[in-house]
C-alpha cells in the first residue's frame, strides 16, 4: 500500500510542480501586462510618439525641430526607458518578455538621438539611418507584442 502511494506520489509530483510554475508565470504576467505602472508607462510612450509624429508631418518649424526634439521626444523618452528599466517581473519569462520592450524602446532612442543628429547636421547620419533604426525599433516591438499575446494565450491571461 505505501509502495503505491509513493509510487503515485513521484509520478504526480512534476505536474504538480508544472502546474506550481505556471501559476507564477501566470499570476506575474497578469500583474506586469495589467498594472497601472506599465498602464500609465505605454500611455506616456504614446504621447512621446504623438509629439515625434508632429515633425514628421511637419507642424514643427525646420528651424525648431532640434529643440523641439530634444526638448519633447527625447528627454521624456529617456526618462520612459528609465522607468521602463525599473520594472522587475518575477519569472524568467516575463522578464525576458519585459526584456523585449526595453530593447525595442532603447532601439526607438538611439533613432531618435540618429533623428536629432540628422536635424542638426551633427555628423555623418543621414535620415536614411536614423528611419532604420526606427523601423528596426517598431520590427522589435511588434515582436515584443507577438510574444506578450502567446504568452498571455499560453497562461490564460486576459490584457487589458
Amino acid at each position: 500500500m505505501i509502495n503505491k502511494f509513493t509510487m503515485s506520489f513521484f509520478i504526480l509530483l512534476p505536474f504538480i510542480c508544472l502546474a506550481a510554475c505556471s501559476n507564477n508565470v501566470q499570476d506575474d504576467l497578469d500583474s506586469y501586462v495589467n498594472s497601472d505602472e506599465l498602464q500609465q508607462l505605454s500611455q506616456k510612450e504614446l504621447e512621446i510618439m504623438s509629439e515625434f509624429e508632429k515633425l514628421t508631418i511637419g507642424e514643427i518649424e525646420p528651424d525648431d525641430a532640434a529643440d523641439f526634439l530634444a526638448e519633447h521626444v527625447i528627454y521624456p523618452y529617456s526618462e520612459f526607458v528609465s522607468d521602463l528599466e525599473t520594472i522587475r517581473p518575477a519569472t524568467s519569462e516575463v522578464s525576458d518578455l519585459h526584456d523585449l520592450y526595453i530593447e525595442a524602446a532603447s532601439t526607438r532612442l538611439e533613432g531618435y538621438h540618429l533623428s536629432e543628429e540628422f536635424i542638426a547636421s551633427l555628423g555623418s547620419v543621414t535620415m536614411t539611418i536614423a528611419n532604420d533604426t526606427l523601423i528596426e525599433a517598431s520590427s522589435l516591438m511588434h515582436h515584443y507584442r507577438e510574444e506578450l499575446a502567446l504568452l498571455a494565450e499560453e497562461h490564460d491571461v486576459v490584457v487589458k
